[in-house]
């Protein structure tokens, strides 16, 4: 009797522990259709959603891979300048190439560069000698001018002289010359005659010069000089260009930190050979830039972010509850994109959500575990 008494207790018990498990299973987060993580929820108390997101730098973490050396299908890691975790800056030389298949043609090219500097220096020399020619038919018809000016100077000399003698009395004749015998005394007059023989050669020494100087001026030998110069200066800025190809091809072999950053992940050696094939990153670079997050927005709850741009929230380290970093949301993407972290770009359906990106203000707070680029985190907004 006292046991048939004691199986509606039972029954109670069973009834309030099936209640209890309904219960339990409405207030947990949903799993979504795909087979992904728990969507964004409302924590009770009033403040905004929860969603999920990867702690990362801006910019991104850069995967680096072989660097493109124009018909080399692969390269032959030389040296190594880096270890892992070490700090570097833009510029900085990581891995270096084995070059030995082009170095041939930077020597060629300067070779050339240098023989052609020489031969423009020649051609230039020539010219130059060209210019002096002229210039010393310049100084033949300066000459010239100053004999022509000189022989007439002293030609009008004795002529104003004889003339005044002409114009006096003749006192054997008792009177004034006539004309006619002022002009046989003026041919017969010795000085008089040399004076104009010297103006007429002046003269004509004077002409010969001039001559002299146009034919210098535009004597083919000056003309080819002058187009000597030009090919040769433009040879060796043709060599220079391709000397500067070839440093430029040189300088590719080099693989060079684009940002500031720490090394991380090196999975090469040296004497290994790479190629375009190579889909595994020959190392990682973490910028040292800012750190963000990159929360992912599913669309149920799009229209609750955009009252939460530019104020605070908080960041926890994935499952760390404990562990909580603060951040500001700054921005949210204009349109619901395939998500950045976890998504197969193969899948036809691919889900989507709105990106906020979250300034982290303090990844390493005092007593906490840093935050690390890749890290999965949630955000929560209103607080």
């Amino acid at each position: 009797m006292t046991r048939w008494k004691a199986i509606p207790w039972v029954l109670v018990g069973v009834a309030l522990l099936a209640v209890s498990l309904v219960a339990a299973g409405l207030s947990s987060p949903h799993q979504s259709a795909n087979g992904e993580k728990p969507q964004a929820s409302t924590p009770a108390g009033g403040g905004g959603p929860t969603v999920l997101g990867t702690f990362g730098t801006t910019p991104e973490v850069f995967p680096l891979f072989p660097p493109g050396v124009p018909a080399m299908a692969s390269l032959t890691v030389k040296k190594i300048h880096v270890k892992e975790g070490a700090t570097v800056h833009p510029g900085d030389v990581l891995i270096e190439f084995d070059p030995s298949t082009v170095l041939e043609n930077k020597t060629q090219a300067e070779y050339a560069v240098t023989e052609a500097e020489w031969l423009a220096d020649q051609a230039r020399k020539k010219f130059e000698l060209h210019s002096l020619e002229i210039e010393r038919a310049k100084l033949g018809v300066k000459k010239a001018q100053e004999e022509y000016d000189t022989a007439k100077l002293a030609r009008d000399i004795v002529k104003e002289t004889l003339e005044e003698a002409l114009a006096l009395k003749d006192i054997s004749k008792g009177g004034f010359l006539t004309e006619e015998e002022k002009e046989v005394r003026r041919r017969r007059n010795e000085n008089l005659q040399k004076t104009e023989a010297a103006v007429r050669l002046t003269a004509i020494g004077l002409e010969g010069a001039k001559i002299d100087l146009k034919k210098a001026e535009v004597a083919p030998p000056l003309l080819e000089a002058d187009a000597d110069v030009q090919r040769a200066n433009a040879a060796v800025a043709r060599l220079k260009a391709a000397a500067a190809q070839a440093t430029a091809v040189l300088e590719s072999f080099k693989l060079k930190a684009q940002v500031a950053g720490t090394v991380e992940l090196i999975s090469v050696v040296e004497g290994m050979a790479v190629g375009p094939a190579n889909r595994t990153p020959l190392m990682y670079l973490i910028p040292s830039g800012p750190r963000i997050v990159r929360a992912e927005v599913e669309a149920e709850f799009a229209h609750k972010i955009d009252d939460y741009i530019g104020k605070p929230v908080t960041i926890r380290a994935g499952q760390n509850f404990n562990d909580t970093y603060p951040g500001v949301a700054r921005r949210v993407s204009g349109a619901f994109l395939p998500k950045r972290f976890g998504s197969d770009a193969l899948v036809g359906n691919q889900t989507r959500a709105l990106e906020c990106i979250i300034e982290v203000t303090d990844p390493a707070p005092a007593g906490k575990t840093p935050l690390r680029p890749g890290q999965p985190v949630r955000v929560t907004f209103g607080n």
